[in-house]
């Protein structure tokens, strides 16, 4: 049998039309090996996504009974694992070139395009620049810093290099930047690190960095790529915590109605302290979660954590509660429920920059659950 990547890679090709002959003939092979599958060396679900992929291709002209794959060891979940297969091959056919005339997605008439790069920026003497409507070109010139919008579509600042320490009374100018629901952006900060900043998220930071060290205030979802300084630490004060940084890329997440702030590492090392002086340190692909005070660290999903940075939404073992928070800050729509709220868990990949609807049509091919859309309001129905 393959392994996972081989499956997957071959899995995506097949869902493309881009198999030679060749290679779906070896995904016939191993399809009618599965049965004989050695346990462990394919998971359930990747078993699941083989079995739906087939069912549902005319190319093999046969359907295959769900039953003669059903092992005991995981029968009580095939269901479930069923359940994720549709979903794990459904994303990857939405994801598909939009060019391929046989496969076009059908629009709805109440949809909701994506979000966009739109934020507020506040300044020192709290003038507020609406950057996605401001021109490109200078903004404005604070401590020595201007401050440029570029035609990349992202918020610079430059200017005059950082001095070791700053006199006890020297006045800091600090800037805010938000983003609205429906809304996302990048800016270079004044020591050149890199910030991402999420839909219904904020960054409060010093429009030069003059002291000893670098602090920022965030809420909601911020990706960094801290600049390299030993001699400032760079410090990330979020919901209830701090992060401490020399140089490095990780993800905060801390929404106010989210029940954790969970923090990503991807590279470098951070040092996560909570306010009662609890601290734990990370090493890249750790992820620590603060929750009802208590913080812990686990193995994290990087690819899960940025994916919102890298322009797609990546649902692993995901309820529906927590995808409904995500998709309502990034379409700025209202959320309701009616009947009782599905315990399924949703797994998936596809595309923030489409419309709401193809997104819930993913959704709703594991038959779990279904959706009404009536102006920026979705229901979510059994």
């Amino acid at each position: 049998m393959p392994s996972q990547e081989e499956l997957n890679s071959l899995l995506e090709k097949f869902a493309s039309g881009a198999c030679t002959p060749e290679e779906i003939q070896k995904l016939q092979i191993w399809f009618n090996r599965i049965g004989d599958n050695p346990a462990g060396e394919l998971s359930e679900v990747s078993q699941q996504r083989m079995l739906f992929a087939f069912q549902n291709n005319p190319r093999f002209g046969k359907k295959v009974s769900v039953k003669r794959f059903l092992w005991p060891a995981w029968q009580k979940i095939a269901v479930a694992a069923s359940f994720v297969g549709v979903l794990l091959f459904t994303s990857l056919w939405l994801n598909r070139n939009q060019t391929s005339n046989h496969r076009q997605l059908v629009t709805v008439k109440n949809d909701i395009t994506p979000g966009e790069n739109k934020a507020i920026l506040t300044l020192a003497d709290g003038r507020k620049v609406m950057l996605d409507s401001v021109a490109n070109g200078q903004i404005a010139n604070e401590s020595g810093i201007t401050v440029t919008k570029t035609q990349a579509g992202l918020l610079a600042y430059a200017g005059i290099s950082t001095p070791t320490g700053s006199a006890p009374n020297q006045h800091v100018a600090y800037n805010m930047i938000e983003t609205p629901y429906g809304g996302q952006y990048q800016v270079v900060l004044p020591d050149g690190s890199r910030v991402w900043l999420n839909a219904a998220s904020s960054i409060r930071f010093p429009a030069a960095f003059t002291t000893l060290e670098r602090k920022v205030e965030i809420t909601g979802e911020v990706y960094f790529e801290v600049a390299k300084d030993a001699q400032k630490p760079f410090r990330v004060v979020s919901n209830k915590q701090t992060v401490e940084v020399l140089g490095t890329h990780f993800n905060v997440k801390g929404y106010s109605n989210d029940p954790s702030v969970i923090t990503t590492l991807l590279e470098g090392s951070v040092k996560v302290t909570t306010q009662n002086n609890i601290h734990k340190i990370l090493t890249p692909g750790q992820r620590s979660i603060l929750h009802a005070g208590s913080l812990s660290v686990e193995k994290a999903n990087t690819e899960e954590a940025v994916a919102w940075k890298n322009g797609y939404f990546r649902f692993n073992d995901e309820k529906i509660e927590s995808i409904m928070r995500q998709l309502s800050r990034w379409y700025n729509i209202e959320v309701s429920y009616e009947g009782p709220v599905s315990y399924e868990e949703f797994n998936g990949r596809i595309s923030r920059a489409r419309n709401i609807s193809q997104v819930l049509k993913m959704l709703e091919q594991t038959k779990g659950v279904h959706f009404k859309i009536t102006e920026r309001k979705v229901t979510v129905m059994p």
